[in-house]
């Protein structure tokens, strides 16, 4: 029988988190790309007089969803690093105690704020052009059937309710993790 030495738990943890963290940098780093190329896409084609309604209508949901998978990915990334700091470092001296001394100074808080201003800006830019369309559909829009009546209306009135819901919940989202998502 080999002797093998004894598991250092802690180092395994460690590791293995760190390279989550590694992970998660790198699906940050995709989300950030997808939010900073897709937002002006979908403005444009939102400006554009020949766009599809659906198009228009999904835009600001697609902002909203690259905001809440880059807040999710960031939250997922401190928590892996509270983890190390809380359970697996022992000493003031170690990785994650020494990165929370430095934490006035990281770029982090400014990185993230700045993106989730910017999605937000570009999400009611794109609300703003949707609703703007959606109250011009009557003059598109010959309403002689009742299907084609009942979806302007649902243009009309039930996709500003759709908006406003959404911009709630990840307001309400934002506001809940926003301190988690920059803290370890």
């Amino acid at each position: 029988m080999e002797n093998k030495p004894p598991l250092d738990l802690r180092e395994k943890y460690f590791n293995s988190l760190r390279e989550e963290i590694i992970g998660t940098r790198a699906r940050i780093f995709y989300t950030l790309l997808v939010g900073i190329i897709g937002a002006p896409i979908l403005t444009y084609f939102a400006l554009r007089e020949d766009t599809h309604v659906m198009v228009l209508m999904l835009a600001p949901f697609m902002i909203l969803l690259v905001l809440v998978l880059y807040l999710s990915e960031q939250a997922s990334m401190m928590q892996a690093g509270r983890f190390i700091k809380e359970r697996v470092e022992q000493e003031d001296g170690d990785w994650e105690h020494w990165l929370s001394t430095k934490r006035a100074n990281a770029p982090e808080p400014q990185l993230f704020s700045t993106f989730a201003i910017v999605c937000l800006i570009f999400y009611v830019i794109l609300v703003s052009f949707a609703l703007q369309r959606f109250a011009n559909m009557k003059d598109e829009v010959n309403p002689s059937w009742f299907f084609d009546l009942y979806i302007h209306e649902f243009w009309k009135f039930g996709m500003p309710i759709l908006y406003i819901l959404a911009t709630f919940w990840v307001l309400m989202t934002l506001l809940r993790f926003w301190h988690s998502a920059l803290r370890t």
